[in-house]
């Protein structure tokens, strides 16, 4: 009983001593409950989503890196192809034998390539329609049966695989033509000489190529001769000369069907020259160069003279003609000179020129001659060509002649 008097006056005690604020902390919570913080609430983050857009990423990344890596490759030139018969056309090609641009590089190359386009299309597609195309338009014939293939590839291996390829499959397609082809092929190398030679004369770095091979090998030839040349005559010339093209593989021979030949050509001298066939002793014939087109040079003794002519390959014209008649003063026996108009007659007849014709007449007695012999020289022109005779004063006798045509059309 004490002890439950004593806690109920502890009690009451401390209910008195300690105020009642509840209410009035009810009552400030009442006025400020409009104001709330907000506490967000932390969210679980998903790895794999995160994951899955990376390698999205990268594969796109890479996607787009493979495609232009790819577009690069198929536009990066791998070779460079000339083909050359006297059009001259260029073809760059991807190391997958596609072709990226066809071009042409002289006129006769655009008459070949009008109304083609090659681009995207396979080599081989593209080769077939260009000996097509030269042979539909007459370039490649039997009068003119030569084409160049040069190859420019950084893989020396590689280019030399494809210059035969290339030779073999055109050989065949001329064949298939019925044209018995002479096919020319290189690989090259364009340094400086070579590029500063192309461009200085207008033409490809194949037929640059050709022409020096040709040069190094006959120093006595003129560039700007050879400049002019189709890759038929160049081939022509090359072989008449007995010339070695050093590293140019040759398939066939080049067609001289165009030309007179040596024979048509010997015997045209020797009709001029009024000397049988059987009367001619120590005949050279040979088919050179001179001021840009091709001439048969052609020498012989006959009837106790030596002759020396220079024909039109092509035509037969004849452009020099020299003969030279030597007497010994044991042969001679003194007489009567003909007179001016007599040595002059004989020269007109002879060159089949008339007087009224024949211009810039010059006439002159020389009896101060070597072999003590009064000669008349005679020299005249007409049309475009110039004579030059020697007439022996006593006899009449033609002892010498010159014919230089000076027509460079």
């Amino acid at each position: 009983m004490k002890n439950a008097r004593i806690e109920l006056k502890l009690k009451t005690a401390v209910e008195h001593s300690v105020p009642d604020v509840l209410d009035n902390i009810l009552s400030q919570c009442e006025e400020q409950k409009g104001v709330v913080i907000p506490m967000p609430q932390a969210k679980k983050k998903n790895k794999w989503k995160s994951l899955i857009a990376v390698a999205a990423a990268l594969a796109l990344m890479a996607g787009g890196a493979a495609a232009y890596a790819q577009h690069q490759a198929y536009h990066k030139v791998d070779c460079i192809i000339g083909l050359d018969v006297n059009p001259s056309i260029e073809m760059k090609i991807n190391q997958s034998e596609k072709v990226l641009a066809v071009t042409a590089l002289n006129e006769d190359a655009e008459i070949v390539l009008a109304g083609m386009d090659f681009k995207g299309i396979d080599l081989d597609v593209a080769v077939n329609a260009l000996i097509g195309s030269m042979l539909n338009k007459g370039y490649i014939s039997e009068l003119a049966n030569s084409i160049l293939i040069s190859v420019e590839n950084e893989d020396g291996e590689q280019g030399s695989q494809l210059q035969q390829r290339l030779a073999e499959e055109i050989n065949s397609l001329l064949q298939a033509s019925s044209i018995t082809a002479a096919v020319l092929s290189q690989t090259i190398r364009a340094d400086t000489e070579l590029q500063t030679l192309a461009e200085t004369y207008g033409i490809s770095l194949g037929k640059a190529s050709l022409i020096q091979k040709i040069m190094a090998e006959n120093e006595l030839l003129n560039l700007e001769d050879l400049v002019g040349l189709s890759i038929n005559a160049l081939n022509l010339l090359a072989s008449a000369q007995n010339t070695e093209l050093k590293n140019v593989a040759s398939i066939g021979t080049a067609s001289d069907k165009a030309y007179i030949g040596e024979e048509a050509a010997k015997q045209i001298a020797f009709t001029d020259a009024g000397v049988a066939e059987m009367e001619v002793s120590g005949l050279e014939i040979e088919l050179d160069l001179d001021d840009g087109q091709l001439v048969y040079e052609i020498e012989f003794h006959g009837s106790g003279a030596e002759y020396e002519y220079e024909l039109d390959a092509q035509t037969g014209t004849i452009l020099k003609a020299e003969k030279e008649l030597k007497h010994s003063k044991e042969d001679k026996s003194p007489g009567q000179l003909i007179s001016a108009a007599q040595a002059k007659a004989i020269a007109l007849n002879h060159a089949g020129v008339s007087a009224e014709t024949a211009r810039d007449m010059e006439i002159e007695l020389d009896d101060d001659d070597d072999d003590d012999m009064a000669v008349y020289e005679i020299a005249f022109k007409c049309g475009d060509s110039e004579y030059q005779y020697k007439i022996d004063a006593e006899t009449g006798e033609i002892i010498d002649l010159e014919l230089d045509d000076d027509d460079d059309d």
